[in-house]
């Protein structure tokens, strides 16, 4: 290598060492400071984004954590209030109890009417004053799904990370009332040959089935009585009606005739026609009235203009039908009855009578053939409350009173007790969710610091041998820039 002065190639190599050496110094001296291995995100971008992301998984189920924790606070103050409203009802049906018995007068009656009048106010009071910073909670604000008190229960804006607290309506006028739900009248259409077929279910009980109906005299009244009996609702029939046209009769003569049959409740009776008959002065209420007879009641009923724009009721919901046979060349003009034809020899047409389901919540229908009790599928009557049985409306001012105030208690104690059990639940839940939260920041700071967090000894074994590597560069480099004085010898 020939010798030179301009350019120290030595010199130059024991510089860019020495640069890298220290750069690698600094940076383990860095990371020893900070206890990061990742400071920017030149150290790993990839890792820095990963780091980034855990902080706000961590941060977030943090305050998530707290939420749940100030959930659990604000369900114990609710709880308070109800705890305090329960206690009030305790005392309250003592006092209805004691107003019951025949052994205190009605002066006596009216000094304990006096503070079960002050105690419903205070129910009425803690309902209004229970708080928890300034949100009402026992007022019925929050009382249904969709409008209750929302959570923010996970660090992510999705619906698992959220949850949904519904707290009942405890104000006097709605504690304690009784409430049902009845169907409507449903139009029955035809029986039900299995199990399957129709189901009830009343509140959030188990869908009952109304099981097989056999057809006979009076389809309504047997499935009034099997949703009864099956189920856990209550039915009652309803009136059938059949409403119907009839035609002119035509026949040439006596062996030329129409026979219109009325049927119900198992007996029937004819009108027969053997002549020339104008639709209007077609008279069935001689066949009504043998049939009423032959049944021993006053059943049916006939309205409209005989044979046009004619209706045959029957009360009780029996079966009502007319069946028109004819003998020879009789004719009658072709004829309706709420939309199907009535027509010689066609077979019966018949109306039954409707059902109406009643039950102590709200009352869904379900099952394979719901239209035979004129339901459709998943059909739900809502249940609504009787205003007048709340515990505003408790007396125990006469015996009669005091006694219908224990039935009123019983129920708002079961409103109560359910409001409670429900924030119960809830309260259990939200300590679970602080739980989970918990460990669950806990391992993704784990992860945080297995990405971005300097080992130390690594960093530190690093650090000595940089600061050696340092050290010996910085006594190379004196020795290379030293190499072109070697030339002034070669100049002597």
């Amino acid at each position: 290598m020939a010798l030179g002065i301009n350019t120290n190639l030595a010199s130059l190599s024991a510089q860019r060492a020495l640069n890298t050496t220290q750069s690698d110094t600094n940076t383990a001296m860095q990371r020893l400071s900070t206890g990061l291995r990742i400071n920017s995100a030149k150290d790993d971008a990839a890792g820095m984004a990963v780091a980034s992301r855990f902080t706000s998984q961590i941060s977030g189920m943090q305050q998530a954590s707290r939420n749940a924790s100030d959930a659990v606070s604000m369900l114990q103050s609710a709880e308070g209030g109800l705890q305090s409203i329960t206690d009030n009802l305790q005392r309250i049906r003592e006092l209805a109890v004691q107003a019951s018995s025949d052994s205190i007068t009605d002066t006596d009656r009216a000094y304990l009417n006096t503070e079960a009048s002050q105690l419903v106010a205070e129910i009425e009071r803690v309902a209004d004053t229970t708080k928890y910073n300034g949100t009402s909670l026992l007022k019925g604000d929050y009382s249904t799904t969709g409008s209750g008190l929302t959570f923010q229960v996970g660090a992510d804006n999705t619906a698992n990370d959220r949850m949904e607290v519904t707290i009942g309506d405890f104000n006097k006028d709605k504690l304690g009332r009784s409430s049902t739900a009845t169907s409507g009248a449903l139009s029955v259409t035809q029986a039900t040959t299995g199990t399957g077929q129709v189901t009830i279910k009343v509140g959030s009980g188990d869908a009952k089935d109304v099981g097989a109906v056999t057809a006979g005299t009076n389809l309504a009244g047997a499935y009034a009585t099997a949703v009864t009996n099956n189920t856990d609702a209550t039915a009652t029939a309803g009136a059938a009606v059949l409403e119907f046209n009839l035609g002119a009769v035509t026949a040439a003569d006596a062996s030329n005739d129409v026979t219109i049959t009325v049927t119900s409740g198992g007996q029937s009776s004819d009108l027969n026609l053997t002549a020339n008959t104008a639709a209007a002065s077609i008279d069935l209420s001689t066949a009504v009235a043998a049939v009423n007879t032959a049944n021993g009641n006053s059943n049916l009923t006939l309205s409209g203009t005989n044979g046009t724009d004619a209706k045959i009721t029957s009360a009780d919901g029996s079966d009502v039908s007319i069946t028109i046979t004819k003998v020879g060349t009789g004719a009658i003009a072709a004829s309706t009855a709420e939309g199907a034809a009535i027509t010689a020899g066609g077979g019966a047409t018949t109306a039954y009578g409707t059902v109406t389901v009643t039950g102590s919540d709200d009352i869904t229908f379900g099952g394979s053939s719901e239209t035979y009790i004129g339901a459709t599928d998943g059909q739900t009557n809502a249940a609504t409350a009787n205003a007048s049985t709340g515990v505003d409306q408790i007396k125990v001012d006469s015996q009669a009173n005091a006694q219908t105030a224990i039935d009123i208690v019983d129920r708002a104690l079961k409103d109560v007790n359910e409001g409670r059990a429900n924030l119960g639940a809830f309260q259990s839940r939200f300590e679970s969710v602080v739980s989970n939260l918990d460990l669950g920041a806990e391992n993704a700071t784990a992860g945080r610091s297995r990405v971005q967090d300097a080992d130390f000894a690594v960093e530190s074994a690093n650090l000595a041998k940089n600061q050696v590597l340092q050290q010996a560069g910085m006594s190379v480099l004196a020795q290379a820039n030293a190499l072109p004085q070697q030339v002034l010898a070669l100049l002597q």
